[in-house]
């Protein structure tokens, strides 16, 4: 019998005027959290990474079963999130409610934005992700989630979506999941074909229904790959006030924005979201942070390229252009020595090094392929440790470990596979094995400018320092060669 999980019920209100979100009622409802006195009851996020949480606007209620709530705030700063924690001062007796109202975020004049978290509005609706106005319960506590929107205060055809589906849903879910997602409300345009959707307000400056539906088709494509589990997937647009462009991904669903002036190809969206949904499988536990970045990262960039080629999207030249970008950013940076734990230390202060897990671990993991298949004549891939990790409870996200990933690969081998793992951990240079990417391309050295590439809104520019080694690719002319 599967244990009955305590009931969290979220209901939201937003306020429409002059075609925007002009503010939104926020209401929660928590099943006896049974909270001793100085404990904490929630927290809010007052800053995720560099992104703020919401304005408030009035009171913030809470009551129980005994009425209004006492309680105190303490602040805290774990990582890259500054807390407000909401302290009890007397034991919770009964349900928990919260109510409050949050405006959503007016982004400063020349701002950028890094990650997409802000509940920011734009002609038509507001978006974001609910870290930046929603409190986060127990975050590892798994719930009996339901959202519920009231759109009474709508104009006619608004639409209230979050990642899992439309209106009301009901789903279990951690509180760190309830905030680590997307949603969106306003005057919503849309493709959508089974559980895939894809959102806009604003139309955007490039083809969008034309890279809605290849976009659509590749996670499709992936979902079966994967062999996912059916839930829901959703690609939420948001056009700048700048003209840079980006996105982050969440719990089943990504958050792009697009500037205004930027004429966007359809081939590089393509590109950026495959990489994104990608993120929605391969995992490992990356504890303390950075530990298996280059798992997570390397995987979606090698399966970018892999599922694209093989979903008929892309063709082999296409295949190979965006293999040269991304080998091409990793062997022109210069903190590509960095090792690993290095990197992560400094991700928020050195842009650069963001990008080391990236280009570092689709390489090792194309080499990696390559070695597997050699040693199982063609039979075997990395596709098999892949999978075989996605099938560990959680789907590797709470148990997998770079120890398990050395184990699997360890034994497609029949040998030890750490000595070329340490050398990825510790920096070292990667050359990419013959057979990578099935013997459809080849690398052939090169020389690189080291670049500075600070965020995805700047340009690269020259840094310092003597040229770097490193490796360009080339189609391989081999026949019947495929990725």
């Amino acid at each position: 019998m599967n244990e009955k999980k305590p009931y969290l019920k979220l209901l939201l209100k937003p306020h429409w005027q002059n075609d925007h979100i002009s503010y939104m009622d926020i209401k929660f409802n928590l099943e006896e959290p049974k909270i001793p006195g100085g404990e904490e009851m929630f927290a809010f996020s007052l800053s995720t990474v560099n992104i703020p949480f919401c304005e408030f606007s009035g009171a913030l209620n809470i009551n129980d079963g005994k009425g209004i709530i006492p309680f105190h705030v303490t602040e805290t700063e774990e990582g890259f999130i500054k807390k407000a924690k909401y302290i009890v001062d007397r034991d919770t007796e009964g349900d928990l409610s919260l109510e409050y109202r949050i405006l959503p975020r007016v982004q400063p004049e020349g701002y950028t934005s890094s990650p997409y978290f802000d509940f920011v509005n734009e002609e038509g609706g507001a978006n974001g992700a609910g870290v930046t106005f929603l409190p986060l319960f127990n975050e590892k506590t798994e719930y009996d989630f339901t959202i519920k929107w009231d759109l009474s205060e709508m104009p006619a055809g608004a639409r209230g979506i979050w990642c899992l589906g439309e209106g009301e849903i009901s789903a279990l879910c951690t509180g760190q999941e309830v905030c680590f997602s997307y949603y969106a409300v306003g005057m919503l345009k849309s493709i959508e074909k089974g559980n895939f959707g894809f959102y806009w307000f604003s139309d955007p400056p490039f083809p969008v229904e034309v890279a809605g539906e290849k976009i659509r088709d590749m996670f499709l494509y992936m979902s079966d790959f994967f062999q996912d589990e059916k839930e829901p997937y959703k690609i939420f647009t948001r056009r700048n006030g700048f003209k840079g462009h980006g996105g982050t991904a969440a719990r089943r669903s990504y958050l792009f924005g697009y500037g205004t002036e930027q004429k966007n190809d359809v081939e590089d969206l393509v590109a950026l979201f495959a990489h994104e949904m990608v993120h929605n499988w391969p995992h490992l536990r990356d504890e303390p942070y950075g530990t298996t970045t280059w798992y997570s990262e390397g995987m979606a960039e090698f399966y970018c390229i892999v599922l694209t080629y093989k979903a008929g999207i892309f063709t082999l030249e296409e295949a190979l252009r965006e293999l040269q970008k991304k080998s091409d950013n990793y062997y022109s940076n210069p903190t590509r020595s960095l090792t690993n734990d290095e990197a992560a230390k400094i991700f928020w202060t050195d842009r650069r090094t963001q990008r080391i897990p990236y280009g570092r671990g689709l390489l090792y993991i194309a080499n990696v392929d390559a070695q597997i298949r050699e040693a199982s004549g063609g039979k075997r891939s990395v596709d098999d440790v892949m999978l075989e990790i996605l099938k560990i409870p959680g789907g590797g996200r709470e148990s997998g470990t770079n120890e398990k990933w050395l184990e699997l690969v360890s034994r497609e081998l029949g040998r030890d596979a750490s000595p070329e793992f340490n050398d990825m951990a510790a920096g070292k240079l990667i050359v990419p094995l013959e057979g990578c990417f099935g013997g459809a391309f080849k690398a052939v050295p090169a020389m690189f400018e080291p670049l500075n590439r600070i965020t995805s809104h700047s340009e690269p520019e020259r840094a310092e320092g003597p040229e770097l080694e490193g490796y360009k690719w080339e189609l391989s002319g081999k026949s019947g060669a495929k990725i």
